[in-house]
């Protein structure tokens, strides 16, 4: 088992992460409010944006922590490739729960069925695929700097112990 700091999906659970993931879903809410759009108030549309987007993503996290101990032991490059389904299947509840709700309060907009939902779910895909390429970024880092840690040890070990060669080998002649 994999000590607590080593853990791939930990990182996910900082608050400076958490931060990050509110600001990140806040920007896209923006771009997305900012594109041609046949509603008329960008403010309307900004806020049903954020309120999807920030469920797609604290959904997604929800699930991830209730499943942290069953993905303990799965590597963390296929881990990443599972939150990204994972995000997918969240995306496309929040927007068919969205599609639905749109319609049934008969609000003005480009949500019409297989489109919308597909439009969405490629937009998550995107956002998730960015989010794949940072992990994959941050865990090699990781990775390289507990090596080094590592190396600094063994050569912090190899100065404590500088005759070991020398006696191991004259005790062999």
């Amino acid at each position: 088992s994999m000590p607590a700091l080593h853990r791939p999906l930990d990182v996910l659970f900082r608050p400076s992460t958490l931060v990050a993931v509110v600001l990140a879903g806040e920007a896209l809410a923006a771009l997305l409010a900012l594109s041609p759009t046949p509603m008329d108030d960008r403010l309307v549309t900004f806020g049903l944006l954020s309120f999807g987007i920030q469920w797609t993503t604290f959904g997604t996290l929800a699930v991830l922590h209730l499943l942290r101990n069953a993905v303990a032991h799965v590597p963390p490059q296929l881990l990443a490739w599972l939150c990204l389904a994972l995000l997918l299947v969240i995306t496309l509840l929040v927007a068919g729960g969205s599609w639905w709700l749109l319609r049934a309060l008969n609000i003005p907009g480009e949500h019409e069925g297989a489109i919308f939902l597909l439009r969405t779910v490629a937009l998550a895909a995107v956002a998730g695929l960015l989010a794949l390429l940072g992990f994959q970024n941050h865990w090699r880092a990781q990775q390289l700097l507990l090596r080094a840690k590592q190396a600094e040890l063994d050569a912090l070990q190899a100065r404590i112990h500088p005759h070991f060669l020398f006696n191991s080998l004259n005790a062999v002649c």
